[in-house]
């Protein structure tokens, strides 16, 4: 099953990132990246496979980049 998961930065802080997230453009989801420790909260608690593809999408950016993407997607 294919699937194409969106994300756009919402805001952040020294210590947090916060993204917003979904499928086929329906970014109804957030996730918050505690930037000292890299890990990811889903605001909703759910942690599934869109979650966990713009989780992996944003790090890896992040690490290449060195910088917050603002917007991006990722696919399977």
């Amino acid at each position: 099953m294919a699937m194409l998961v969106d994300f756009i930065k919402v805001w952040e802080d020294p210590g947090r990132v916060e993204y917003a997230f979904g499928l086929s453009s329906r970014m109804d989801r957030r996730l918050v990246i505690d930037k000292s420790t890299r890990r990811a909260t889903p605001m909703d608690g759910e942690i599934n496979d869109p979650f966990r593809m713009a989780y992996y999408v944003i790090l890896n950016r992040q690490e290449v980049g060195g910088y917050w993407p603002t917007e991006g997607a990722a696919a399977s």
